[in-house]
Formats: C-alpha cells, structure tokens, sequence
C-alpha cells in the first residue's frame, strides 16, 4: 500500500501537460502509486490512448462526481443553438465554467478515495528531481500535513478566497493573509467527508447544491483549509509553510526558469514540482525542450 493516491482532474485542452506530468512521475518516482485522472466525458478516450492502460492509473468521468446543475441545461443548449443570440436571457440555466467544475470534482475525491491521503495534482503540474511521498511530502508516521503559507507577494484574490469560505462557512471575520494553495495539495478523505456533512447541515442542502447557490467564486483548497483550521481544528495535524513549487506566474518569471534549466542551472533543491500556470496561455511546444532537458539530466545521473 502507497502513502497516498494522486489525484488529477483535467480536460482535452491541457492534455499534453498531463502527458509530461506522468512522464515525470515516472522519472523520479521510484514507488508505484495510484494515479486517479478525472475528465470530462467527451475527453476520456483520447486520454486513455495518450497515457495508455498503466497500471497506476485510473480514469473516471468527471459527470459521475458532479451534480447536473452545474452543466448547461436541455434549454440553454438548445437555445445555443438555435437562437444564440437570445442566450444571454438563460445565464441561471448556464451552469458553471470548467474551472469550477474541477474544483466540484476535487472536492467529490473522497466518493473514489477513502482512505490514505489524497494528493492533488493539477495538469500544469511536473515533478523535477527525485523524490518520496513521505521523505519529501512528509506522509510518514502517521502524520497529516497541510500547506498553509504566507505568499511571497500580495493577492487580493486570496485574500477574498478566505473572507468568502469564511462567510459560506458562518465563522467570524479573521486575518486573510495565508494562502492553502499548493502544488502538490495534501488532503484526507475522512476529513473532506467531515466538511461535506458539516455544509450540509449548516446550510440544509446537498454540500454540492449548496455550493453551486453560492454568490462568489469558490476555491476549494481555501474552502477546505478554512475549514480544517477553523471548524475542525484537529490536533493531529502538520503544517508546511513553505511551498512545494516553483511557480511561473507571468512571461518573465517563465523565460528566467527556462533559460536555467536550459543553461544547465539547477532548479531550488527545496522545491519539488514545477508549476507553469496554464491560464498564462502559454503552450506546451514552447517548453517542451526545457522538460525534456530535466528528463534527460535525471536519466544522466540514474546512469552515472
């Protein structure tokens, strides 16, 4: 039994980055472990022939995890079709952006994962140097861990995400200055089945309908940190404050990663994955010689 199970929910557009993502796995993870892709149903089959039928991975539609309101409804379709242009009069009928439904399906983890921990692994996602779930993730000893940082730069963005799951949770106004997103995020289903329940209570709806009424934008790994830290409040609990990640948040921030993997320059020996956000719209083919570069240095040194 591995210490825990990734975790990945993704869609035809970021396919190749999840190509490259189990690449590196597979580079620099000595220890099988089960791999969950969720998808949606439409993009199953070209995932299954790009990734193969390896034993560590698991595919799962995503509309099996995921209540229909948040999909586009018979009428708006049709009205799509038929009369695009009165579909604006059918926004409650819309349902969510994918983004969101992501987030809907990782939060729903727990119905494929019951035990162990879960790792999340987003498709923008890929591991750099060797590593072990529980030396380098600290899933050891019986531990649970959580990453909750303060950012090395300001983001009005989270600090909302905190205000807002603190308002949909009905706790009193707090500090907004951490952040709980991390590439890996650790999470535990037990725990994540906790939340469900206490949503539902609170709020007298399935956890997912309830959400889905919500007036703003959830982030799931805010939502389930708040929830950890201030609900819960387990005394079994590790926290990691610093992140796993390198992070490319713009073009100048990606063209200095790349120009030192591509020179030869190591890459933070205390940071695991690195992270080249894919709304920075930026494709695969334009970074593709810098992950290839980190493959072969690795395979250089296994050969040493």
């Amino acid at each position: 039994m591995t210490a825990g199970t990734f975790f990945t929910p993704s869609y035809i557009g970021d396919l190749a980055r999840v190509v490259w993502l189990r690449r590196s796995i597979e580079a620099f993870l000595d220890t099988p472990t089960r791999h969950v892709v969720a998808v949606p149903k439409r993009d199953l089959s070209a995932f299954q022939n790009a990734l193969g039928y390896s034993g560590e991975i698991e595919f799962i539609c995503q509309e099996e995890l995921v209540d229909p309101g948040f999909y586009p409804d018979t009428l708006y379709k049709l009205t799509r079709k038929l009369a695009p242009g009165q579909v604006w009069r059918l926004d409650s009928h819309a349902g969510k952006p994918g983004w969101i439904i992501q987030q809907i399906v990782k939060l729903s983890s727990n119905r494929l994962i019951e035990s162990g921990p879960i790792i999340f692994l987003d498709s923008d996602v890929f591991f750099y140097r060797r590593f072990s779930l529980e030396d380098d993730l600290g899933l050891h000893d019986g531990k649970r861990v959580m990453v909750r940082i303060l950012p090395e730069s300001e983001s009005g963005k989270h600090r909302h995400h905190i205000a807002h799951s603190r308002q949909f949770f009905e706790l009193p106004e707090g500090p907004t200055d951490t952040t709980y997103m991390a590439c890996p995020a650790i999470w535990y289903p037990d725990w994540l089945s906790q939340m469900q329940r206490h949503i539902e209570k609170l709020k007298g709806r399935p956890w997912q309908k309830a959400l889905l009424a919500a007036d703003f934008n959830i982030s799931e790994y805010t939502l389930y940190g708040v929830f950890i830290d201030e609900v819960l409040k387990p005394g079994n609990l590790t926290v990691r404050d610093h992140s796993f990640d390198l992070i490319a948040w713009d073009r100048a921030s990606f063209d200095t990663i790349r120009s030192a993997v591509l020179n030869s320059r190591s890459l933070p020996a205390d940071k695991l994955t690195l992270c080249i956000q894919s709304n920075l719209n930026i494709p695969t083919s334009d970074y593709e010689d810098m992950l290839q570069a980190i493959l072969n240095q690795a395979k250089r040194v296994t050969n040493a």
